[in-house]
């Protein structure tokens, strides 16, 4: 009978989403569905754990904007208007904030739930990337100690990657060139259209060993220039290129001879 299919339909139902919310405590991540005023209306046994509240605490309401510092609700907003405006949203970036208080960066993935053309609540996946942060900041830390070393070397000394782009100078080369940062470094250092004839920065790169020239820049002077390469920490090979000024030393030669 009619009644017996609706029955079983509704059973089968059932084992469906138990199937579906077993699955989900399995996963490392957070997930959650809220309704699209942002209640939580489920969430899994990861969420819990990372924000602190009890399941008793969630069937007594709890809000997505609960779960978040109050500087960020506001950006939270922006992002499910725009996600609701039908715009393709990328992951976001929040500060979460448990039940007790303390607070932990997260990042949140979230999806439009649609049910027979009509929307009905949100669907997201939520990552704590406390380690990434962390991990980043270290490498910000060493960086900013590794350039501090090279600006108080007394030759000139730059970094520059394979598109000859100039991402560092010291001290000596900004009183020099000025803040050239950003610049094609053929085009701040010697007036050029196109790399230099004499460029090692490619060959450098392409064979990981460095290499030394030197060349007579657009002042007169002579100059040494070693281009070593490295891995920077954003996995990019790049030269550091080390300027030594030999003009003194080549008219002492030229005096001898």
């Amino acid at each position: 009978s009619s009644k017996q299919v609706l029955k079983r339909a509704i059973e089968e139902l059932r084992e469906s989403e138990k199937k579906y919310k077993e699955l989900a405590d399995f996963l490392p991540e957070m997930v959650f569905e809220a309704d699209l005023d942002g209640k939580i209306r489920f969430t899994n046994k990861r969420a819990f754990e990372a924000f602190g509240y009890t399941k008793e605490d969630f069937d007594k309401g709890i809000s997505l904007f609960n779960m978040v510092v109050p500087e960020d609700r506001e950006k939270m907003r922006q992002n499910l208007r725009h996600l609701f405006q039908g715009e393709a949203l990328t992951d976001n970036e929040y500060t979460g904030l448990r039940k007790n208080g303390s607070t932990f960066p997260v990042l949140a993935s979230t999806n439009l739930i649609v049910c027979g053309n009509k929307l009905v609540g949100l669907r997201g996946v939520v990552i704590d990337i406390t380690e990434r942060k962390l991990a980043e900041e270290a490498l910000r830390s060493e960086r900013d100690k590794f350039r501090g070393m090279l600006s108080a070397i007394s030759d000139g000394v730059d970094i520059i990657n394979k598109n000859y782009i100039i991402e560092f100078q010291n001290k000596l080369l900004r009183e020099h060139y000025g803040d050239r940062v950003g610049e094609k470094c053929y085009a701040a250092y010697m007036g050029l259209e196109r790399p230099c004839k004499f460029c090692s920065i490619q060959e450098a790169i392409g064979s990981g060993n460095p290499r030394r020239i030197e060349l007579v820049a657009p002042n007169g002077k002579n100059y040494e220039l070693s281009s070593s390469p490295f891995k920077d920490v954003d996995g990019e090979v790049k030269v550091i290129e080390l300027v030594r000024d030999i003009t003194e030393h080549k008219l002492a030669d030229e005096i001898l001879r």
